[in-house]
């Protein structure tokens, strides 16, 4: 899962930036497996007091398309010579 996030998610005025990241890691670590459901606990969890900017949050999941596994047999030699740069 790849999770997109604006500063306001983490930052908090007299707080150090890490102390947002790691809540962060938390906040995602607990969550719940849907994306949506993900999104809605993350930022219940890290935002508990007034909002001081502005939050923006995304996750995102590859699915495949080709089925569980994709396998592309082809063989070592080029179908034909480039041309000499010469």
């Amino acid at each position: 899962t790849l999770l997109l996030y604006t500063d306001g998610l983490v930052e908090k005025r007299g707080e150090p930036f890490d102390t947002g990241l790691v809540a962060l890691s938390e906040a995602v670590a607990t969550a719940p497996r849907d994306l949506h459901a993900m999104c809605d606990h993350v930022v219940a969890t890290l935002l508990d007091g007034p909002i001081e900017d502005d939050v923006a949050v995304l996750a995102l999941r590859p699915i495949s398309l080709a089925g569980p596994t994709l396998r592309l047999r082809e063989p070592a030699v080029p179908a034909h010579q480039l041309p000499d740069a010469s």
